[in-house]
């Protein structure tokens, strides 16, 4: 996905209205997907001028029980927010759902049908509620969703009620086109401003957030047009990541730092190095301490090393006990890091998670920001956070990896036999402009507690504490 901040929600529409001109220029008979609210409002006000007389489009939603006269339902808003303002002879092969149909399922099957029969959306056009649905598709909506009939929640009718005379007035259910639709557009664009976005966008880069934005940072060809309001939360978790104050990288074995962040370790400033267990398998203790300085010096020989050597890693089903917690606190204590750097793969023997759990049940002082890093057992492919990397700095991170030659081939792989050294490599790959890059999931510690305690924890409880502790200004 590409984020693309502007300035002016003028100069953003005015963006927007251009991708539209010219995809009209290209294929003069495309297929449109358009959406309600004020947020494509300002579009409108440029793409009403255009010629789609050739053009089809197909509107994102409707609510259930509204007549299209009704001047709150959504075909009613298009055509006076676009069609109406169009010249008559200009206005495209328009389709909208009908609400007010007694079979609401026969209704969405057909809806559905219209758009594989015109062959799917050239390019689409949506809004992000506040929740960060995309259409009537809430949090948790499922990718393989298609056009369906919706409850709405409490928090959207609350949002829609200024539109009505009161909540009361505000339909209880809507039809949406799901997921499975809107991710088979070739083009998507995401409009969302203000500072009541910000959350929404922030699921982008949340541990444990499965929203409809978050399945949409997996299409290739989708950019997030949105102001400095509504992405300002995720710029100050990637001010936090660059930022110049002390960080710590836990990694749970010997390796798991320069497999997941050998790239990043090598711009870092102040990095201290936790290595939770010491990784004992057919190699020494000393070999893997050894193996570990040589890894690191390859990419950052300024930073500190800390050998924890957790006692829950030699106890009988390696139950956490108080002195692993104590041990992460004490070190939190006495390096007071701004931000934490905690492994989230799921390795075959559990280690990675019980040193994510030892960590969140630590009691620090201060509290960090978290960073969530995956090693050899996995990759974030999705987030918003993303370091991009250059192949001489790829290169760098494959050798520091290769230093730990006692791991090569992989003594524990659970018939994965794939080295990895190769697998750090592949897990860089993206399609980002310079090809490379490292992925991250960002949170508070509060959220973190959570998520690593208690699973995925409630989408609205994210905060980003940074401008409050006076991280960043």
């Amino acid at each position: 996905m590409r984020i693309l901040p502007f300035d002016t929600y003028e100069g953003a529409c005015i963006w927007v209205a251009a991708i539209f001109k010219k995809q009209l220029e290209e294929k003069p008979d495309s297929v449109l997907c358009l959406p309600t609210g004020s947020t494509p409002v300002g579009v409108y006000d440029h793409i009403c001028k255009m010629n789609m007389r050739r053009a089809t489009t197909f509107n994102m939603d409707e609510y259930v029980g509204l007549s299209p006269d009704h001047p709150q339902s959504y075909q009613y808003e298009m055509y006076e927010n676009l069609f109406e303002r169009m010249r008559p002879e200009h206005r495209p092969v328009s389709h909208f759902l009908d609400g007010n149909i007694i079979n609401t399922d026969n209704e969405c099957i057909a809806y559905h049908t219209s758009i594989q029969v015109a062959g799917g959306f050239d390019l689409l056009l949506g809004g992000i509620g506040e929740d960060a649905h995309i259409a009537f598709n809430k949090p948790g909506s499922c990718i393989n969703n298609k056009c369906r009939k919706v409850t709405l929640n409490e928090s959207t009718r609350k949002v829609n009620a200024r539109f009505f005379n009161s909540i009361d007035d505000v339909p209880k259910s809507a039809l949406t086109i799901g997921m499975q639709e809107i991710m088979g557009a070739k083009k998507i664009i995401i409009m969302a401003f203000g500072e009541k976005k910000a959350d929404a966008l922030m699921s982008l880069a949340t541990p444990g957030q499965k929203t409809p934005l978050r399945l949409l940072a997996q299409h290739p060809n989708c950019t997030l047009v949105c102001d400095n309001a509504a992405v300002k939360k995720l710029r100050k978790a990637k001010k936090l990541m660059f930022g110049c104050g002390a960080k710590i990288i836990f990694s749970p074995h010997p390796d798991d730092d320069v497999i997941g962040c050998g790239g990043i370790m090598q711009t870092m400033l102040d990095l201290n190095i936790a290595y939770c267990t010491s990784g004992l398998t057919t190699a020494k203790k000393e070999i893997r301490q050894w193996e570990s300085e040589l890894a690191v010096g390859m990419l950052d020989p300024l930073a500190t090393l800390e050998f924890m050597d957790l006692p829950f890693y030699y106890a009988t089903g390696r139950e956490i006990t108080q002195a692993d917690i104590n041990a992460v606190t004490a070190l939190l204590d006495k390096i007071a890091p701004d931000t934490i750097y905690v492994c989230d793969d799921k390795d075959p023997n559990g280690t990675h998670r019980k040193c994510r759990e030892i960590i969140s049940r630590s009691a620090p002082k201060k509290k960090p920001f978290v960073f969530l890093y995956r090693g050899a057992w996995g990759r974030i492919v999705d987030s918003a956070i993303a370091y991009p990397l250059y192949h001489d700095q790829v290169m760098k991170k494959v050798s520091a990896v290769l230093a730990h030659s006692s791991q090569n081939p992989p003594l524990v792989h659970h018939g994965d036999k794939t080295p990895f050294h190769q697998r750090a490599y592949e897990n860089c790959i993206s399609e980002g402009e310079t090809g490379y890059e490292e992925q991250f999931e960002a949170c508070d510690w509060d959220y973190f507690v959570r998520y690593a305690q208690c699973g995925v924890a409630p989408p609205q409880t994210t905060q980003l504490a940074a401008e409050e502790r006076g991280i960043v200004s």
